[in-house]
């Protein structure tokens, strides 16, 4: 009878504190802790040729903004597609916010400012207001006289605003 009273006790102690284990990672869970996209900071890398200044992702327009600085050398100009890598992942053409054209002719240390509009999709993505978001940025730029087109590549990742 002691060796079955003692292996119930031995299973009960052990019972409860894994109960009182799982009931925390519940809590951790519920109030956000163990979710690792909300505790990264936003980010907005490129190549050394770009320098990203800042960025805003809008979820009333769908549209991802970004300023960056031509780190080229020289004169150049910029083409640039967003993806958003969330669902069906869509891609849309980047163009100056200014002109509405790709950035043409931009002096070395100057910067433009490029817009990724994802309205005019068929079905448009949605941007949650307070999530983070992920976007692959994909570019190109041929410096002024050159003949050839280099890659340049970056990701924005922050909060929908």
């Amino acid at each position: 009878m002691r060796k079955a009273q003692a292996a119930l006790e031995f299973l009960t102690t052990y019972g409860w504190a894994f109960l009182v284990i799982l009931i925390m990672i519940g809590a951790l869970a519920y109030f956000g802790v163990l979710n690792p996209k909300g505790l990264l900071p936003g980010r907005c890398t490129f190549g050394p040729e770009v320098d990203c200044v800042e960025y805003t992702i809008d979820s009333t327009t769908v549209t991802v903004k970004f300023r960056f600085r031509n780190n080229a050398g020289a004169t150049a100009d910029f083409n640039f597609t967003a993806t958003y890598l969330a669902g069906t992942n869509p891609f849309v053409d980047c163009l100056d916010s200014a002109t509405g054209l790709p950035v043409d002719n931009l002096q070395p240390g100057r910067i433009a400012e490029i817009e990724c509009d994802f309205s005019g999709l068929p079905t448009p993505p949605d941007f949650p207001v307070g999530d983070k978001v992920k976007f692959e940025i994909n570019g190109y730029y041929q410096k002024t006289g050159g003949v050839y087109w280099t890659p340049v590549n970056g990701e924005i990742f922050g909060d929908v605003q």
